[in-house]
């Protein structure tokens, strides 16, 4: 996928794009193509598995809130491939045996523990992805925004029994997104005490 980066980013620098930003570009395109693979590996599965609608309600509370809260994120773009990959699929798994138990208790627990997260953590920075400090209060502020959004969707599909599965969907993408929020945290914290 590097190589692949690499060459779409070069073809831009020869092509009317700037070509000192060719690393940069190149880093993009990247991020974007490990994006499209991996969203587009787990649809492919969901379709076969025959769970396309709860895998796409996690994907949209797991890319609505993963940006805005912040947190952990894998070294390479090969680890955030696996990583993710491994994720969605555990998260689905869980998804389906949480709508078949019906473990409503899960999501308040779930609700109650994302929203302290974001409330209090958000946004976490990491190096490998960070955020101008002069647009932090702005990316607290949309984190905040979105988990409550999330909140009351995941309230509004648990009352109407056949949108049920979905709100297990967003509850668990909800507490795996703050769960990184929460290993971000603690890395930043243990990197400063070195």
């Amino acid at each position: 996928m590097e190589k692949l980066a690499l060459k779409i980013a070069r073809w831009l620098g020869q092509n009317g794009g700037n070509e000192d930003d060719i690393e940069v570009y190149a880093y993009g395109i990247e991020v974007v193509l490990n994006y499209i693979l991996t969203f587009g590996l787990l649809t492919i599965l969901s379709i076969i598995f025959d769970v396309l609608a709860v895998t796409l309600v996690w994907m949209g509370f797991w890319v609505s809130l993963r940006y805005a809260a912040g947190g952990g994120h894998a070294s390479t773009q090969l680890r955030c491939f696996l990583l993710t990959m491994l994720t969605g699929i555990i998260s689905v798994l869980v998804i389906v045996l949480l709508n078949h138990f019906f473990i409503p208790y899960f999501l308040l627990a779930g609700l109650v523990f994302s929203n302290i997260i974001v409330f209090v953590l958000a946004p976490v920075i990491n190096t490998n992805n960070p955020i101008p400090i002069s647009k932090r209060n702005s990316v607290k502020k949309t984190a905040r925004i979105i988990i409550v959004i999330e909140s009351i969707l995941v309230i509004l599909f648990f009352i109407v029994p056949v949108l049920r599965q979905y709100s297990y969907a967003g509850t668990v993408s909800m507490i795996g997104v703050t769960t990184l929020s929460l290993i971000g945290y603690f890395q930043n914290k243990n990197s400063r005490s070195k």
